[in-house]
């Protein structure tokens, strides 16, 4: 505990007084005791003494005991108090409900969100036998990233169906085809060329794929199998399967010099 300057002042001033009374209190006890009075004549200068010895004690005490004016130290202590209380504990009725509704609105909205991200299992067939577009993923694979000099591209085909039953897709080379790009311009394309049947059904079922496999001869040419240019230059070019209604992801591949 620190004392301040003014409690300081109180303190010496009590014990001054304490000084002040024990000393008068002695010096009329030897005056009685010179003169030699009697014991009833003393009795009433001890009384005296002692009251004064008793005063100087009280307010000492009193002086002690009496804290600050009100309002100062509160302000202060209040703050160092309330820091160092520990925060309140919410009660448990108050905290398991809320928790045990969120809990709950949790498995309910996981339970939605798992619902609605199966995917339904619908017929692949439209009305004639078709596939359905929705119902078909086209994918395509080249034999190698980079290709040297010399070497013709290989890509091949896939055609799969996601839906239930069977279907019937076309895969002639007219209608299921592969465009090379440079820069994301057409520069050759399979159906340029095709010779045959315009029709070449595949009766897709669920999760078996129909393959074909095409060859880029590297030239460069236009629909009408017109040829601007044998041999396409070193570089870097996009490969893509396509159909009437579906086409795979785009890939990317190298010619090397």
């Amino acid at each position: 505990m620190l004392i301040n300057a003014r409690d300081l002042c109180w303190f010496l001033a009590g014990i001054l007084c304490t000084l002040a009374g024990t000393a008068v209190l002695r010096a009329w006890l030897r005056r009685v005791r010179a003169a030699g009075k009697s014991p009833a004549i003393a009795r009433p200068s001890l009384i005296i003494g002692a009251l004064i010895v008793v005063f100087a004690i009280v307010l000492f005490v009193w002086l002690m005991s009496a804290g600050p004016p009100a309002g100062i130290g509160d302000a202060s202590m209040s703050a160092p108090a309330m820091a160092d209380a520990p925060p309140a504990s919410p009660s448990p009725s108050a905290s398991s409900k809320p928790s045990a509704s969120k809990s709950a609105a949790g498995k309910s909205s996981a339970k939605a969100h798992a619902t609605s991200s199966a995917p339904a299992v619908t017929s692949a067939r439209a009305p004639g036998g078709g596939c359905y577009p929705s119902a078909v993923v086209l994918s395509l694979f080249s034999s190698q990233s980079e290709y040297r000099k010399g070497q013709d591209p290989e890509f091949d085909l896939y055609a799969v169906s996601t839906g239930s039953g069977t279907c019937s897709f076309n895969v002639s080379p007219a209608k299921l085809h592969v465009v090379v790009m440079s820069a994301g311009r057409i520069i050759w394309d399979s159906a340029d060329c095709t010779k045959g049947s315009a029709s070449q059904v595949a009766w897709l079922s669920r999760g078996v794929p129909a393959q074909e496999s095409v060859t880029w001869n590297r030239s460069i040419s236009l629909p009408g199998c017109e040829t601007l240019a044998t041999a396409a230059r070193a570089g870097t070019y996009q490969v893509q399967a396509r159909s009437a209604s579906v086409d795979s992801p785009t890939r990317t591949f190298k010619l090397a010099g």
